[in-house]
């Protein structure tokens, strides 16, 4: 009996350290697009009641199991097809899993929407993807090309327009806010856009929303937004080089032709762009040039830009880098033209503006995750110098227009099917004119907060906004903005969707205190000029269609 207990006994104590040693196997891996093998971040890892976690930035992953039970992992993402991997006692713990990605446009993955990688069929306002081989095949040398082959959408002397939502003001603010990585890239005293500045040959898609969306990106998204979004590199390096060249034939009105036979209009330029990745270092290199000589009188165009992006992963949960963007353009325009006859392509009176500039932005980010908790941190400094000619113009000083901006996004699920995000922008200005007189300075500072609900066939989403502007001793408050919208999968591939969502936009220093002659024409200074304010309200449905390797995606919105 003494010796049945003492074998009991050391059986007992014996147990412990198999069970921790069971418990202690760990399963590390990395999930890949089966396609490209590019590495995919934010890929959920569903193992049962043990436990839930994302791949890092790099694609990586570890989860600690019990190397005494068979378990089940499932791998989605959206946009992918979700994978399983059955795990059993004594498998190898080095995994290397492959998504498939979805052919099927509704299974297009959006970010600037909800702020939150989201299937394009399931958003609730509508929005359209514009992938990077559009910009290759059709010789798009800047973002507005890109732009005026989205249907709905319309640029008209840099000037944005989605439905035609909004009037046209020259060189006045925008109305349709455009993104570089989710934060605003809009002009400091006058929210113009710098449609050359943005590196479209890095760009891995750009996407349109099309209604206000001032919940999340504040004044001048009152009629849209348009997101640049620029990738990172594969595991394989890649490099590519564009070159263009074209040439303009006379017009048909042979009294217009101002040009001899030998130097007739042309443009030519290029783009290159090279991805690669060191261990822990990730680095994206692009450049652009461009020259145009132009079928307008004095209206010719040059410039070069260079851009470069960085990141360094510390851990699998924290990563920081720095991104700088430079350009240099020297270009002439004129507002009025000589006549209607042999004058139609010359300025009236030879009045020609020559501009001269130096654009830049450096922006340092870091994001850091731990579980379910994710933080990214984003800042900009944004400045836009246009250069005058001393001798033309004795006594007339430089415009110099800077912008610091500063954005911080919490994302994180409440419950499994309960997405929010939330966050805080600020910015300050400074700006000295030569067609306003004198300097100003101004800020923003606001805070955001969205939730959005997926169940089954269901999405329902909610969020608000609140903003306080500032431009010298004039402050103004936006209210709570408010936005929400439901969308409803009726049937395979037919997606309903309701939305309703307000904007506004604060009035910039040019048109608030603009005072310049141009020709014969005066402009006068307002500077009683108010924010102007709106909404979006609109009931559409989507439908995709595929039949063998061709997909079509129509949609219908009021």
């Amino acid at each position: 009996m003494k010796k049945i207990k003492t074998l009991l006994f050391m059986i007992l104590i014996s147990l412990p350290p198999a069970i921790l040693m069971a418990q202690q196997v760990k399963i590390r891996g990395i999930v890949m697009d089966a396609f490209s093998f590019k590495r995919l971040a934010r890929v959920s890892i569903d193992a049962g009641k043990l436990k839930k976690l994302q791949t890092d930035s790099s694609g990586l992953f570890e989860l600690n199991l019990n190397s005494a039970e068979k378990l089940t992992l499932r791998f989605s993402r959206v946009g992918f097809k979700t994978q399983e991997y059955k795990f059993e006692p004594g498998q190898e713990t080095e995994l290397q899993i492959l998504l498939e990605p979805f052919s099927n446009q509704l299974d297009q993955v959006v970010v600037a929407a909800s702020r939150n990688p989201t299937q394009i069929a399931r958003e609730v306002s509508s929005l359209n993807i514009v992938q990077p081989y559009l910009i290759s095949n059709t010789n798009a040398v800047d973002l507005s090309d890109v732009l005026n082959r989205v249907p709905g959408v319309t640029v008209i002397d840099g000037q944005p327009a989605i439905r035609g939502g909004v009037g046209y003001s020259y060189n006045t603010g925008n109305r349709v806010a455009v993104l570089l990585d989710d934060m605003p890239i809009m002009g400091a005293d006058i929210g113009d856009v710098r449609w050359n500045f943005l590196p479209i040959e890095t760009a891995e898609q750009i996407e349109v929303i099309k209604g206000s969306s001032s919940v999340l990106y504040g004044s001048a998204a009152l009629n849209g937004t348009v997101n640049v979004q620029t990738g990172w590199p594969t595991d394989k390096p890649q490099t590519k080089i564009t070159l263009y060249q074209g040439i303009n034939s006379n017009p048909r009105r042979k009294e217009t032709i101002w040009w001899d036979a030998f130097s007739s209009p042309f443009t030519t330029g290029g783009f290159f762009s090279h991805k690669q990745k060191w261990n822990k270092f990730d680095l994206v290199v692009s450049g652009a040039t461009y020259a145009n000589r132009s079928h307008l009188m004095g209206a010719d165009n040059y410039r070069a830009r260079s851009y470069v992006k960085t990141r360094y992963r510390l851990s699998k949960n924290l990563s920081f880098g720095l991104n700088g963007n430079i350009l240099f353009e020297k270009g002439g325009r004129y507002f009025l033209w000589n006549n209607a006859d042999s004058g139609a392509l010359k300025p009236f009176g030879n009045y020609i503006v020559e501009d001269f500039y130096r654009i830049f932005s450096f922006d340092p980010h870091v994001d850091y995750t731990r579980g379910k908790h994710k933080h990214a941190f984003r800042s900009r400094m944004y400045q836009i110098h246009r250069f005058v000619d001393e001798q033309k113009f004795p006594g007339v000083n430089d415009a110099i227009a800077n912008l610091y901006a500063l954005d911080y996004n919490y994302k994180t699920y409440l419950l499994p099917d309960l997405f929010f995000t939330a966050g805080t922008y600020a910015t300050t200005l400074w700006a000295k004119g030569n067609v306003y007189r004198g300097t100003f300075a101004g800020f923003s500072a606001a805070a955001y907060a969205q939730a959005e609900y997926r169940y089954k066939r269901w999405t329902a989403l909610a969020g608000s906004r609140y903003e306080q502007m500032g431009l010298e001793s004039h402050k103004e408050t936006t209210g709570l903005l408010k936005r929400f919208g439901l969308n409803f999968e009726a049937a395979k591939n037919t997606f309903l969707r309701i939305n309703y969502s307000e904007g506004y936009r604060f009035p910039t220093i040019g048109e608030k205190y603009v005072e310049d002659r141009v020709s014969s024409i005066n402009i006068f200074p307002n500077p009683g000029l108010i924010s102007e304010s709106g909404f979006t309200a609109e009931i559409g449905v989507k439908q995709g269609i595929k039949i063998g390797n061709f997909s079509l995606l129509a949609d219908f919105a009021i």
